[in-house]
């Protein structure tokens, strides 16, 4: 879905030109409290706040942000995304499956660019976690039909181990976002990546190895990308066809996340097949597995 509101931290020294660059495209300023202005134009508002902070508002703003603020001096984090959006490509990654008891860890990587990034908003994609399940399967259909991607499923058993091994959640996100990673650089050329923050962008450094030749890029709620956005699908869907595969070979219903109803199907899962068997489709590090097994 396109964005309805963006904002960024611009340094003021900035504000003049940006000014004189709106009245050129034939924005229409007038005053508003605690902002040096606020400029109209199609339904669409930019409001120059004194703090240096500036808020775009309106329908289909996506190009905007690109447009006025690519080349301001904006803060580290925000100004790579937006020079990330001025380049041709790029990849985002996202997970799935990490906070939930039940199922695999997946991570996914899409590959973009400015064409692929319009047909990614024309299929309606969002962050996975704002649409049904059944929306899921049929858009990330399309997007394995239609784009360059890479999906990393790391089933119980194994993420058990690797965890073990680690003994750390954002190390193990590391290594499975790293995988996504290596693996869709082997089909493109793209070198920048773009990752929701879940800890030090040194971690995934780290478990990339010698593949460091690379512009990583990790933001809260990156999921506002589209490339992030349409990664988090993919990873959704392979992680609820995953619950399926469960169900279809245990013959039990496996809830997604950690709640009360979780504890339920643990305990009746237990019953049928024994504690031993509960690593082949749990995360045994949570501490839904205290709870069961006491």
């Amino acid at each position: 879905m396109p964005k309805s509101v963006f904002s960024s931290k611009v340094d003021i020294k900035d504000e003049k030109k940006l000014k004189q660059t709106l009245e050129k495209d034939g924005f229409v300023l007038e005053p508003v409290d605690h902002a040096f202005w606020q400029a109209k134009k199609d339904r669409v508002f930019i409001t120059f706040y004194r703090s240096g902070k500036v808020v775009i508002r309106g329908k289909n703003i996506d190009g905007y942000a690109d447009k006025y603020l690519g080349e301001l001096k904006t803060n580290q984090e925000i100004h790579g995304l937006e020079k990330v959006h001025n380049l041709r490509e790029w990849i985002g990654t996202d997970e799935s499956g990490k906070g939930d008891f039940f199922g695999p860890l997946v991570v996914a990587a899409l590959y973009v660019d400015k064409k692929l990034e319009h047909k990614l908003w024309q299929l309606g994609v969002q962050d996975s976690k704002k649409i049904t399940d059944s929306r899921i399967v049929e858009t990330a259909k399309q997007i394995r039909r239609n784009f360059t991607h890479s999906v990393v499923t790391i089933l119980p058993m194994k993420y058990n181990q690797i965890y073990e091994k680690y003994r750390n959640l954002n190390k193990l996100l590391a290594y499975a976002h790293a995988q996504a990673i290596k693996n869709l650089m082997e089909k493109t050329s793209c070198r920048v990546i773009i990752a929701d923050k879940f800890g030090d962008e040194k971690l995934i450094y780290d478990a990339l190895g010698e593949t460091k030749d690379l512009t990583l890029i990790q933001r809260n709620k990156a999921e506002a990308n589209l490339a992030v956005a349409g990664a988090s699908i993919l990873a959704r869907e392979k992680f609820v066809t995953s619950l399926d595969s469960l169900t279809d070979k245990y013959g039990l219903t496996f809830p997604p996340g950690a709640s009360s109803n979780v504890i339920t199907a643990g305990r009746r899962f237990i019953q049928k097949y024994g504690q031993n068997e509960l690593k082949n489709v749990a995360k045994l590090h949570f501490k839904t597995t205290k709870r069961l097994v006491e």
